[in-house]
């Protein structure tokens, strides 16, 4: 769900759809999507596995199971929004050209979140495809990369910006988010941090970390 106030409107739209990316440009923001590869082999904008959270029970209860099709019928307004209009999952190619190409200035970037799942070779293939067919370089960068998953992309494409996440610790199940310490010797795969803290204050969020990031050339 995107909620956020602006010029003293609240504004509401269904998270990861056209309608929030749009809302979010108008209102001055940047945005920040996920991505999925489907059965038939697309990439759509979801962030759980299982649209439930979402869309409501259905007989879809895993994306990767699942075609283009069979989530273009859910409505992802449904749990939040039941008398608002339905709203469609999109499909990253369409949110990169309609939305991410044609409306994103360069001061507001959208970040692509690549989770540990969707790391393969074909949806990394696909996001890079879409920096090179619609330029989004500049407007994009994508984040939460294992440093094997950047370093691939890096040689796909130098010019795509990729951000490493950073925590205080280690989370299970999460290979890609590293401590800061770690990313040391892998200066050259990846641009800037994705700077997270979930659980102990001020232990990531700390005036000499933030020295730290920028002494080494990144954001």
């Amino acid at each position: 769900m995107l909620i956020f106030a602006h010029r003293g409107l609240k504004l509401e739209q269904p998270e990861n759809t056209m309608e929030a990316f749009r809302a979010a440009h108008a209102a001055g923001f940047g945005i920040e999507l996920d991505v999925r590869l489907t059965a038939d082999g697309d990439l759509v904008c979801i962030h759980d596995l299982d649209p439930a959270r979402v869309a409501g029970p259905s007989s879809v209860t895993d994306v990767h199971a699942a075609t283009e099709a069979e989530l273009q019928a859910l409505n992802v307004a449904q749990v939040f929004w039941q008398f608002r209009p339905v709203a469609r999952i999109p499909r990253f190619m369409d949110v990169a050209a309609q939305v991410i190409a044609k409306f994103v200035p360069m001061e507001q970037s959208a970040a692509i979140h690549v989770k540990a799942a969707e790391q393969g070779d074909t949806q990394l293939g696909m996001i890079v495809d879409a920096f090179q067919q619609y330029d989004l370089y500049g407007r994009a960068f994508v984040f939460d990369l294992t440093l094997e998953s950047a370093a691939k992309v890096r040689a796909m494409d130098p010019w795509i910006q990729i951000f490493i996440s950073v925590s205080e610790y280690h989370h299970e199940n999460a290979p890609s988010i590293y401590l800061w310490n770690e990313l040391a010797g892998h200066e050259n795969i990846y641009d800037g941090v994705w700077w997270d803290e979930w659980n102990i204050a001020g232990a990531e969020y700390r005036a000499e970390r933030a020295a730290e990031i920028r002494a080494k050339g990144k954001s």
